[in-house]
């Protein structure tokens, strides 16, 4: 009998070392209202009656708002989520709900929520924004916040749980350092049932696959904010992540009647799997209107995996596959621009990012028979992908009245990929990429938004590789002559 489906999650949640009481807020001062310009305002107050722990449980409180982490791409100009921090968006690759999961409660002042209708915020494409304005005034840093969750994941009944400490340090009066350190230890079991058809709808054997993967590791960060002067704001950010992931896989075959025709047994492990990325930002203000900015950021990943799977037929065991793949990947980046903002109802950013990406992997099979281990070649198994690429960019936001904002950009990009190893190639892209987006507050409660833009997809350089898929038994051959998807999007 299977066991029933159910979900079951707890948490016991704590904080609280040396801070001050503060007065509280009037009530009218806790309630959210909603200016001329969009914007909503919620107190910290506000949130209270949840009892929130961290940044993001605050956010995800807010009304009419759901979290966007944004693009899983190269580069910062296409990653944009709708969440920024001190009116800034934070200049690192994780996800922003991650990075709210960062920040304590008691460290946040207010969060505002921002309609498409302001000129001096980066919407980017977004509809709403939330900004999440942080407390400067904490004598000795927050307080320390700790959070030990467990969890029964549905249909694995097994328990996995999480540790986390979080605590901010004030070093001075223009500078605070953020520590954040996690153990995540989850521990799934997954369950299918498959049927396997000929083209007439013939049934030709059923399967049911099973998979138990367990994420074990940490993941230590650390943020610093300072403000050497007034006109002057750094920020740095630095996490590393360490993990020791297993996963077991299972496969029953069975003809239509019932009878056993084949199965596997597989064991994954990562020896290494390892993630450090390292980011920052300068700012300079020379005016109220006028304004720079760079970023940079670099990221470096090393996963080895190793993978063994046992073959058994009606006449007992058949085969063993061993596979032993090294996957090196990184990103560098570098963004910079100027913010101008020469009308009160106009906002002008124009900058260059430039980028460095690459992927090196290496994967070697071998299958045993009862001989000995025979190695398979496959083509395009060994490769290393590289891509150099610059984007000059600039938008223009309009606040046309109080109510109606038109958004216009253009980005230009310019690239060239290389490829080594078994497959040796080079070639270059160039994309103009034009984005107009228009929006209309029709009422407090009601928004019209019409975009047009010209999307590049980036390439995905694990394609550039040969794959294996044991379960479905086939390799996937690497492209080396893949394009990206050139798509116009339309929205209302």
């Amino acid at each position: 009998m299977r066991h029933l489906k159910y979900a079951m999650g707890f948490a016991a949640l704590g904080a609280v070392l040396s801070l001050d009481a503060t007065a509280q807020t009037e009530p009218d001062e806790i309630a959210a209202a909603r200016s001329v310009e969009g914007v909503r305002t919620f107190h910290a107050d506000y949130f209270e009656q949840y009892n929130p722990i961290t940044a993001f449980d605050m956010v995800s409180r807010v009304p009419g708002f759901e979290i966007d982490n944004g693009e899983n791409r190269r580069g910062f100009g296409g990653t944009a989520g709708n969440i920024l921090v001190n009116g800034d968006r934070p200049s690192s690759k994780d996800d922003v709900s991650e990075q709210l999961k960062r920040i304590p409660a008691g460290s946040v002042d207010l969060i505002e929520l921002i309609s498409g209708s302001s000129a001096n915020v980066d919407i980017r494409g977004q509809t709403q924004i939330v900004n999440v304005i942080l407390r400067d005034d904490i004598e000795g840093g927050s307080p320390t916040t700790w959070v030990f969750e467990l969890r029964d994941i549905q249909y694995s009944e097994r328990p996995g749980w999480t540790v986390q400490l979080t605590k901010t340090f004030a070093l001075g009066d223009t500078a605070d350092l953020t520590l954040d350190f996690q153990t995540p230890n989850l521990r799934g079991r997954s369950e299918s049932f498959e049927e396997v058809r000929a083209a007439d709808g013939t049934l030709l054997n059923t399967r049911e696959v099973f998979g138990q993967p367990n994420q074990i590791g940490w993941r230590g960060s650390g943020v610093l904010n300072w403000k050497p002067t007034e006109t002057d704001t750094v920020n740095f950010n630095a996490r590393y992540q360490l993990n020791t992931d297993t996963q077991n896989i299972g496969v029953i075959v069975e003809d239509p009647s019932g009878n056993f025709l084949a199965a596997t047994a597989g064991s994954v492990e990562w020896p290494t799997k390892t993630d450090l990325e390292i980011g920052g930002d300068w700012e300079h203000r020379f005016s109220d209107t006028l304004s720079a900015k760079l970023i940079g950021l670099a990221s470096f990943n090393m996963n080895e995996k190793n993978e063994i799977y046992e073959t058994y037929l009606s006449t007992g065991l058949s085969n063993i596959q061993t596979i032993d793949e090294t996957v090196d990947r990184g990103e560098r980046v570098a963004r910079g621009f100027v913010s101008w903002q020469p009308a009160d109802r106009h906002s002008l950013d124009f900058g260059l990012e430039g980028a460095f990406n690459y992927r090196d992997i290496t994967l070697d099979i071998a299958n045993d028979s009862g001989a000995g281990p025979v190695p398979v070649m496959l083509s395009v198994a060994d490769t290393r992908v590289e891509e150099v690429r610059l984007e000059p960019f600039i938008t223009h936001v309009w606040n046309m009245t109080e109510s109606v904002t038109l958004e216009s950009g253009f980005v230009f990009e310019v690239s060239r990929i290389t490829q080594t190893g078994d497959e040796e190639k080079e070639r270059d892209f160039s994309y103009p990429k034009p984005r107009l987006v228009g929006t209309w507050q029709a009422s407090e409660d009601d928004q019209i938004r019409l975009s047009v833009e010209r999307d590049i997809a980036q390439l995905d350089f694990g394609q550039f590789a040969t794959s294996l898929n044991v379960v479905d038994s086939f390799s996937v051959v690497g492209n080396p002559d893949l394009e990206p998807e050139k798509t116009w999007k339309y929205r209302a």
